[in-house]
């Protein structure tokens, strides 16, 4: 596939309406500054700045689809625990122009 190929393609996905159907992960991002070394172990200590959640995996996909001018709609299972409500309360604020997300107890 040439770049030209890459460049119609991506195109073709603005105002289509994408399924997006898979596994849904809450990703985190830490961010910090090397504090220094553990007493315990070789391992570097690091101070938390800040933590920044999103959708992961499908909704990865999701998230590009929508960049790319589509409109995603989204089928995943979440957990019906703390970290799966995120999921859903990330759901709402998406944008997605749909989603279907079951909640399965024990998850």
């Amino acid at each position: 596939m040439t770049p030209a190929d890459l460049r119609d393609l991506t195109a073709r996905i603005a105002g289509k309406r994408v399924l997006c159907v898979g596994d849904l992960i809450l990703d985190r991002f830490v961010y910090g500054a090397a504090a220094g070394v553990s007493r315990e172990a070789p391992v570097v200590t690091m101070r938390q700045d800040r933590v920044e959640t999103m959708l992961g995996a499908v909704g990865n996909v999701a998230r590009n689809v929508a960049s790319l001018g589509g409109a995603p709609t989204l089928a995943a299972v979440a957990g019906d625990d703390p970290d799966g409500h995120e999921v859903s309360r990330a759901l709402e604020d998406s944008g997605f122009a749909a989603v279907d997300l079951i909640t399965a107890p024990g998850r």
